[in-house]
């Protein structure tokens, strides 16, 4: 992280801070905070709040955090099948605190809609100072239990409404796929592209889209998810949609893992037979298919030729400069991309070029803070 956003981060969570201490307590020389110092104020991100006290010397500015239109931040509220987690991000993507709600109930009743409510208030005015412009909130889905949303729309709406309600500040709710996409287009470093799309594959295949810099939104879960239901294998196997031979029937983390388990049991050799089956993960499995292991590269073969295919239909409706790979394949490393690269190209129409392929973040962040990417985004219209 540079000088610049250290400083920034820190004045902005503290609300102020003295100029002199900035070098000690974040371990930067006198010149780097000088040049970060001046850019900010430059800026307009940070002002001088006040001076400190003389002691006999020169008096030592108090710096506290402008209220520029990059110096907005917003909620995010994320949901897991175990917790709700809540976080404040800055502008530049720094998650400045968060906390978690444990226990989630078997069903949502009124009264755990007013919990969740009061602890967002709650983390609201402890946490958002009269320093910071709260620009507004995003709350994520996610999609689980055979496409079943979680919160599902009669409680999502009813949040987006009270929240909306007692922040005094919009709220907005997306699908999880979607808010990672933003995030992954926001703030990944490696993404300088306008037109994007984002493959996640988990329990199911989902799919979030940038097109001219901003991202395509629909609250119908069945969108985002279409991908995984998209017919790869005539007369294949039956999937829960109703439908036969879909993507997410071969390449989701049960099928992968059952085959897996299957291959070991048969007696196949890998290194994964050290690991009990009931422990065994996909990250487990793409670990040892970055180290070479026949067993797991055997199965990442089968997983990127029905990949393929779905790819391609990407590439030929969106027409996307970059396709990023999340979920479990965000583990692959270079030899994933190699092996999709091999193929994906070929046999596209001639005006089709293919989009630059590579792995998303390698860490739960960017599921962290798309929820509050989603308030940012729209407050800087980025989002149709």
């Amino acid at each position: 992280m540079s000088a610049t956003d250290l400083i920034h981060r820190c004045i902005l969570k503290r609300g102020q801070m003295a100029r002199s201490a900035l070098g000690p307590t974040l371990g930067l020389s006198s010149r780097s905070v000088k040049v970060a110092v001046d850019t900010l104020l430059e800026r307009g991100d940070i002002a001088i709040a006040g001076y400190k006290a003389s002691t006999g010397g020169r008096r030592s500015q108090i710096l506290g955090a402008g209220l520029g239109p990059d110096a907005r931040v917003a909620m995010g509220m994320i949901f897991r099948q175990d917790e709700i987690k809540i976080l404040l991000l800055s502008s530049a993507g720094e998650v400045l605190v968060e906390e978690a709600i444990k226990g989630m109930p078997a069903s949502w009743d009124e009264l755990f809609c007013g919990r969740v409510c009061e602890r967002v208030l709650h983390f609201r005015d402890k946490h958002v100072g009269s320093h910071m412009n709260l620009c507004g909130m995003g709350i994520s889905s996610v999609l689980a239990f055979q496409a079943m949303v979680l919160p599902d729309a009669k409680w999502g709406d009813q949040l987006v409404s009270r929240l909306s309600s007692q922040l005094s500040v919009p709220v907005y709710r997306e699908l999880l796929v979607r808010c990672v996409t933003l995030a992954e287009y926001l703030f990944s470093t490696n993404n300088k592209e306008p037109e994007m799309a984002y493959l996640s594959v988990m329990d199911h295949v989902e799919m979030g889209a940038v097109m001219g810099g901003r991202l395509l939104c629909s609250t119908e879960a069945t969108r985002s998810s279409a991908l995984g239901h998209f017919s790869i294998v005539p007369d294949g196997e039956a999937c829960y949609c109703g439908g036969r031979g879909c993507l997410e029937s071969y390449v989701s983390n049960p099928r992968v893992l059952d085959q897996v388990r299957s291959a070991l049991d048969a007696g196949q050799d890998s290194s994964l037979k050290n690991i009990p089956r009931e422990s065994l993960t996909m990250y487990d499995v793409m670990a040892q298919f970055v180290a070479g292991d026949a067993l797991a590269t055997e199965q990442m073969h089968r997983v990127v030729t029905r990949l393929i295919p779905a790819l391609r239909a990407i590439q030929l409706l969106l027409s996307p400069r970059l396709i990023v790979l999340g979920g479990y394949l965000r583990h692959g490393g270079q030899p994933l991309i190699d092996l999709i690269q091999e193929s994906f190209s070929a046999d596209l129409p001639v005006q089709a070029m293919a989009a630059r392929i590579r792995l998303g973040a390698p860490t739960h962040r960017q599921q962290e803070i798309g929820a509050a990417a989603l308030a940012l985004a729209y407050d800087l219209c980025s989002v149709s």
